[in-house]
């Protein structure tokens, strides 16, 4: 870990950083201004200013070390940026919009944020040194909002319909589609692969939230229909990244899932205690697990966040499918992280881990 320095007050956030190892973020001068800066291993951090006001921010950094953020103007509203060597362009407002800002920018220079109108509205925008500006559109509410967009210039992210509910769209340049919801009436897309597919989190039928991966060809799949050999409990909440081969960073009730990678490792089910935790009553603790090489044995541990030692889990299993439990009494109230490692017999490691809260008796 390296300190990246500040620039001269005592905060400093990292946001972004590229392959060449370019970082990007924010760093306070003093109590009320906070500045964008740059920073790289020969040239140390850089302010990058503002537009005449106090603020500015950086949010990310391209392959090409181009910069995207927003800066405050000398009437103190923020605008949208693009930073190019040392030339740090404005990019502007929509008309009758008040602010814009800039949270991604791809390969090929292509900028998306959002900007706010005088009128309540508040819009996502894509941004091309051809182009200019251009207003993504509504799904017929006031709100929409972009999080992604890959390196052919697909955007997606969630707007407001006509009812007043999020849904998941994609835009592909001049046209904003809806990705639907699981059979309920909410959705929003956190990420696009470069081939196209798309994943965020949806309404089920019955007001659960799911992760989804989503596809020209398909549509909109529930990401618990794909898990193989799911350990009992383990639900995928939403859909975080998605690689250009299809790999995904999901959000789960056991923690953060990989799915689609060659691993072998165990994967473990969330963590679950029998009752209540109470100050001195022992509680049975238990975590499902699945490896796909049935002929694996394991071995789990259990650490309790109470400054206790470790210890080890009890393990029934079969054919590469079993349980992890364990017993423990707290001695005194608080919240306690306690976890669960399971190791398979080639020494691939999965943890998964839960807070407890522990009550007076």
């Amino acid at each position: 870990m390296v300190d990246l320095g500040s620039l001269g007050g005592g905060i400093a956030y990292a946001n972004a950083v590229n392959a060449s190892g370019t970082v990007v973020g924010v760093a306070n001068l003093n109590l009320l201004k906070y500045h964008a800066f740059v920073w790289s291993q020969g040239g140390g951090m850089t302010d990058l200013g503002t537009f005449g006001g106090p603020l500015s921010y950086a949010s990310d950094i391209n392959g090409a070390g181009q910069i995207v953020g927003y800066a405050t103007v000398r009437a103190g509203w923020p605008h949208a940026f693009v930073r190019t060597g040392s030339v740090m362009t404005d990019l502007g407002l929509l008309p009758g919009a008040q602010f814009s800002y800039a949270t991604r920018i791809n390969d090929a220079g292509q900028v998306i944020g959002g900007t706010a109108f005088t009128n309540g509205r508040v819009s996502a925008f894509s941004w091309t040194a051809a182009d200019g500006m251009v207003d993504i559109g509504t799904l017929g509410g006031k709100l929409t909002i972009a999080n992604d967009m890959n390196k052919t210039g697909q955007v997606v992210g969630s707007s407001v319909d006509a009812n007043g509910n999020p849904r998941a769209y994609i835009w592909t340049g001049s046209t904003l589609t809806a990705l639907g919801t699981l059979g309920g009436k909410t959705s929003s897309a956190s990420a696009i692969s470069g081939t196209g597919q798309v994943v965020g989190a949806a309404d089920t039928a019955n007001g659960d939230r799911h992760a989804f991966v989503w596809s020209q060809g398909e549509g909109m799949v529930d990401l618990n229909s794909r898990i193989q050999s799911a350990p009992a409990g383990l639900i995928l909440a939403g859909g975080l990244a998605i690689s250009d081969h299809g790999e995904i960073v999901a959000t789960s009730n056991a923690g953060l899932i990989l799915l689609g990678s060659n691993s072998t490792a165990p994967v473990v089910g969330p963590i679950a205690p029998s009752v209540r935790a109470k100050v001195g009553v022992a509680i049975d603790f238990k975590a499902a697990f699945t490896d796909v090489d049935s002929g694996d044995s394991h071995s789990a541990t259990w650490s309790w966040g109470d400054g206790g030692q470790p210890q080890a889990a009890t393990i029934r299993e079969s054919a590469g499918t079993g349980t992890a439990t364990g017993t423990h009494a707290f001695n005194k109230p608080g919240i306690y992280p306690v976890s669960l490692k399971v190791i398979d017999t080639t020494g691939q490691v999965a943890q998964v881990s839960t807070e407890v809260d522990v009550a007076k008796k």
